[in-house]
């Protein structure tokens, strides 16, 4: 895909541009590249009254005031990323999509038995400000603004391998046990740890050299967010709706399960045990990992 491609007109203010700039380093959410020219990509691009939008706004995945034109609803991504793997063209869906990781999704989830019916943005903004009160929200909030990459139903049944290259692989990360953050582990070289690579765009300033080399497989998908040494691989993707997210691909879990009802525990467990399992943790672990829950 050729990076000189006139960008497509953004329909973001010039204000909300920025924000997404700022947020994002300038850099593609996805491979951390440094275009010539940028996308300004809408995550939700569904009109208020819309059957997707009124789909999000009935299972509390947003908010009834979301507004599509927000900072909150913009991605920035590459012309390569965003036309080849992350744009959806009429009825035809997204090859990839972020999805909130794991951690966050069984967030989610224990929120729902505790019958908790706010939206998700308003319930995430609560775990990133306040103090937590429970184990569950202790457990998720290292993951806060992190997401994980959900292919498509069809793209999800594709066998050729297909590799995304990068020049800015992140440093293995080990969640520590005792200030539940994630810290350096370029040491850590246990097997069955729990490892992961963060990539974070606007942690690298535009003038940094390339770092390290490496590739993000998309497919098949029993390869994809997951890196050749066995870390998972995260987004972080601050001040982004996951709300949104979380909008744009239930359609794409309707297709995928075909259930009577659609519910949000049944999407959310569908994502967790189809899309972003976690990790298996070793019995007995060092001091460095997780709790199982």
């Amino acid at each position: 895909m050729d990076e000189d491609l006139v960008a497509p007109p953004s329909e973001f203010s010039v204000y909300a541009q920025e924000e997404i700039d700022t947020r994002f380093g300038q850099r593609c959410a996805l491979c951390m590249d440094h275009p010539a020219k940028v996308h300004y990509c809408r995550i939700l691009d569904s009109e208020p009254g819309s059957d997707l939008h009124t789909t999000g706004t009935a299972f509390n995945l947003i908010s009834n005031n979301f507004s599509r034109s927000n900072s909150n609803n913009g991605v920035l991504l590459c012309p390569t990323c965003h036309l080849s793997y992350l744009a959806s063209f009429e009825a035809v869906p997204a090859l990839l999509s972020f999805i909130p990781c794991p951690e966050i999704l069984r967030y989610l989830m224990s929120r729902l038995v505790s019958r908790d019916f706010r939206d998700v943005d308003t319930i995430l903004n609560e775990l990133a400000f306040s103090p937590p009160t429970t184990n569950e929200a202790v457990m998720a909030r290292p993951f806060i603004d992190m997401y994980t990459i959900l292919p498509s139903p069809e793209f999800r049944r594709r066998t050729i391998p297909l590799r995304r290259a990068t020049e800015y692989l992140p440093p293995k990360l080990i969640l520590d046990a005792t200030s539940r953050s994630l810290i350096d582990a370029s040491d850590v070289v246990s097997p069955g740890t729990n490892l992961y690579r963060v990539f974070d765009a606007a942690t690298i300033p535009l003038t940094a050299a390339p770092q390290e080399l490496g590739s993000l497989h998309l497919s098949p998908s029993n390869l994809l967010g997951v890196h050749h040494d066995g870390s998972r691989l995260y987004w972080k993707l601050p001040g982004c709706s996951a709300g949104a997210f979380l909008t744009t691909v239930f359609t794409q879990v309707a297709l995928d399960t075909e259930p009577v009802n659609l519910d949000l525990a049944i999407y959310f467990r569908h994502c967790l045990i189809h899309y972003a399992p976690l990790p298996s943790i070793p019995k007995g672990g060092g001091s460095h990992q997780e709790d199982s829950t």
